[in-house]
C-alpha cells in the first residue's frame, strides 16, 4: 500500500479540528432556530404565556426571584389609622353617706323604742326613756357632723361660683341671676367658635363642644345646690 502524501495528512488533520467547530456551529444554529420560535410564539401571544414545550424543552425561565418590592414603597402610603382610646371617668362619693346611713339606724332604733313605751309601765318606762334619751343625744351629735359637711361643700361650692362673677352675703348667694347668666355666656362663646371653626379645626378638637358642655352643666348644677344647702 503506498503511503499518504503529506498533503492528504495535513487535510485530515485539518479535518479532525474543524469537525467539532462545525458541530458547535450547528448546535448554536438550532439554539438560535429555538429562540427565534420562541420569540415569534411571544409576539403571536401578545405578552400571553410562552409554553416552553415549544421552546425547545428547556427549564422555566427564570421569574426574578420572586414578586419584586415585597411591600409599598415608603412615603406613598396612608399613615394606619389611631385605635379609639376609652378615657376614665371620675365620680365622686357621696360625702353624706356614712351620717345618713347612722341617722336612718338611729332613726329606726328611736321608733322602736316608742312603740315599746306604749305597753310599758313603772320602772319600765323609766328604762325605755333613758335609751331614748341617749338615741337623742346620740341624734344631736349626727345633726352636728351632717352642719360641718354642709358647710364644707358650701365654701367648695361658693369657691366654683366665683369664677362667674358670685358674690355672698351671710353665707347667702346674692347675684343668683347674674351668676346664671355669666355660665350661659362663657357656653354661647365657645358654641360661637365652633361654628365658625373649620372642618379641619373641628375635626381635631372634637371634644372641645362635649366640654363646654359639660364645663356649663356643672356650673349650673353648683349654682342649684348651694341654694338648697
Amino acid at each position: 500500500m503506498s503511503q499518504p502524501t503529506p498533503a492528504i495528512t495535513r487535510y485530515y488533520a485539518v479535518t479532525k479540528r474543524v469537525e467539532p467547530i462545525v458541530s458547535q456551529e450547528e448546535e448554536t444554529k438550532d439554539n438560535t432556530v429555538t429562540a427565534m420560535k420562541v420569540s415569534n410564539a411571544f409576539n403571536a401571544g401578545k405578552g400571553g404565556k410562552i409554553s416552553h414545550r415549544n421552546a425547545g424543552g428547556g427549564a422555566k425561565p427564570s421569574s426574578g426571584g420572586g414578586k419584586k418590592g415585597g411591600g409599598k414603597k415608603g412615603g406613598g402610603g396612608s399613615k394606619p389609622k389611631q385605635p379609639n382610646r376609652a378615657k376614665g371617668e371620675t365620680r365622686t362619693p357621696d360625702r353624706y353617706r356614712n351620717n345618713t346611713v347612722r341617722a336612718n339606724k338611729l332613726a329606726n332604733s328611736m321608733e322602736k323604742l316608742q312603740k315599746q313605751q306604749e305597753r310599758l309601765g313603772g320602772k319600765g318606762t323609766l328604762d325605755n326613756l333613758e335609751k331614748q334619751l341617749k338615741i337623742l343625744e346620740q341624734q344631736n351629735d349626727n345633726i352636728k357632723q351632717r352642719t360641718v359637711l354642709q358647710r364644707n361643700e358650701q365654701a367648695e361650692l361658693a369657691n366654683n361660683l366665683k369664677k362667674y362673677g358670685a358674690t355672698f352675703k351671710d353665707g347667702t348667694l346674692s347675684n343668683y341671676f347674674k351668676v346664671h347668666a355669666k355660665i350661659m355666656d362663657e357656653y354661647n362663646k365657645k358654641l360661637a367658635k365652633w361654628n365658625s371653626a373649620s372642618s379641619d379645626w373641628q375635626e381635631k378638637n372634637k371634644e372641645f363642644l362635649n366640654n363646654a358642655k359639660e364645663v356649663m352643666d356643672n356650673a349650673l348644677k353648683d349654682l342649684e345646690r348651694y341654694d338648697k344647702l
